[in-house]
């Protein structure tokens, strides 16, 4: 966890991120977990929530379903408070 919040937390901006942006923005600069794997959501949103100085806000974001229908959906986003 520490690793994350080292690799993640710097990444937050004013602008709202949500987990996956965090983690495709920590890959672009080579930033990976001790194993050489990409970081997960899940840990991501775990840390996240748990620093101070960083709020979850609600955004919607447009995705694709199975179907490959275009809809929208309220995520969770990370940003400095």
């Amino acid at each position: 966890a520490q690793s994350l919040a080292k690799a993640i937390v710097p990444l937050v901006g004013t602008q709202p991120k949500t987990a996956k942006e965090l983690i495709e923005m920590a890959d672009a600069k080579g930033l990976k977990s001790p194993k050489g794997t990409s970081f997960a959501a899940p840990w991501v949103s775990r840390v996240l929530n748990a620093t101070a100085g960083v709020e979850a806000v609600k955004i919607v974001v447009d995705t694709t379903d199975a179907k490959g229908l275009k809809v929208q959906r309220e995520v969770t986003a990370y940003k400095k408070a």
